[in-house]
């Protein structure tokens, strides 16, 4: 899996079944934390099984792959899958 080139911090956290997702990355990677951004403003408060759902390919679908480039397309994917497999290691019946 291609890792993304920034460091990025992740913690994810499941009360009542609803997920709790903290992200950090550095002030120099804005595309990275506005991407981080995102996705903590939309699975907070996510259950497992609608984190699970996301489409591997989101980039992709939203259509901004190709605006962001290759490096930057699979750094963000390589987020994206690690958010949902600390998700599923929270609450592993998703």
């Amino acid at each position: 899996m291609n890792e993304c080139q920034t460091p990025v911090f992740l913690w994810a956290l499941l009360h009542d079944g609803k997920v709790a997702l903290h992200a950090d990355a550095p002030r120099e990677a804005p595309t990275v934390r506005g991407f981080l951004a995102l996705l903590q403003s939309r699975l907070d408060g996510a259950t497992a099984a609608e984190v699970a759902a996301i489409p591997n390919d989101l980039l992709d679908q939203l259509g901004i792959a190709e605006l962001l480039g290759m490096t930057r397309t699979h750094g963000l994917t390589a987020v994206l899958l690690r958010v949902k497999a600390l998700v599923a290691e929270v609450d592993p019946q998703a």
